[in-house]
């Protein structure tokens, strides 16, 4: 999802994975059912060329997802500390 941002292109991104556009497509449209709102919304050509971005609920969803990653890695140097930080030393 990053990349798309970050390129302005779910083909972009795409590319940049290695990944056929059908299969980010399906998955896309998958987790969009799923979550029960669009993930991306795309701008149709023009001059300038089409594009695709995040909605705001996506930029959410990551931001989310950022945070319980970062606060999942604290908790686990806890634990790792408690458990295991006499049996290397």
């Amino acid at each position: 999802m990053n990349r798309v941002e970050r390129l302005g292109s779910l083909k972009g991104a795409t590319e940049e994975m290695s990944m056929s556009y059908s299969h980010a497509w399906k998955l896309i449209k998958g987790l969009e059912q799923r979550l029960g709102f669009k993930l991306l919304q795309f701008q149709v050509g023009g001059e300038a060329g089409g594009g695709a971005s995040l909605t705001p609920e996506a930029r959410e969803l990551i931001q989310r997802y950022q945070y319980f990653m970062r606060e999942a890695e604290e908790l686990l140097d806890e634990l790792y500390e408690k458990h295991f930080n006499d049996f290397f030393s």
